[in-house]
């Protein structure tokens, strides 16, 4: 049974550049933090196994309790080394609002299927 992760992909440099477009171009989303930085990630990202679903998210604003979903994949392989894992995004450029269920930070999950994550990636 596939496990179901939401991800950022905004800089965490200041700079706040969104690389959601690029990414889904390339195949690919990255953990922008050098190993070691955020543990928590680390962490996360090395439970990520090929055949999980991820979905790119964005805030929807400050204080809101909601998020934007911008694209669904299915995780094709996974580089801890390179920090990133190969998509295969089924669903990209979306727009889809969903409850937050706090997940504001880079990488979330893995969440197991239940009625949010049916939501948040039903194609």
């Amino acid at each position: 049974m596939p496990k179901f992760w939401l991800a950022g992909a905004t800089e965490d440099e200041g700079n706040g550049l969104d690389r959601s477009a690029e990414w889904q171009r390339s195949g690919v989303w990255k953990l922008m933090w050098n190993a070691g930085d955020k543990p928590v990630y680390d962490g996360r990202l090395a439970r990520i196994e090929v055949g999980d679903r991820i979905a790119i998210k964005s805030m929807c604003g400050q204080g809101k309790s909601t998020i934007k979903i911008k694209a669904i994949g299915i995780i094709k392989e996974v580089s801890i080394e390179g920090r990133l894992v190969v998509v295969d995004w089924k669903l990209t450029n979306m727009s889809r609002i969903v409850p937050s269920k706090g997940c504001y930070g880079t990488l979330h999950g893995p969440f197991e299927r239940d009625m949010w994550t049916r939501r948040v990636f039903s194609l």
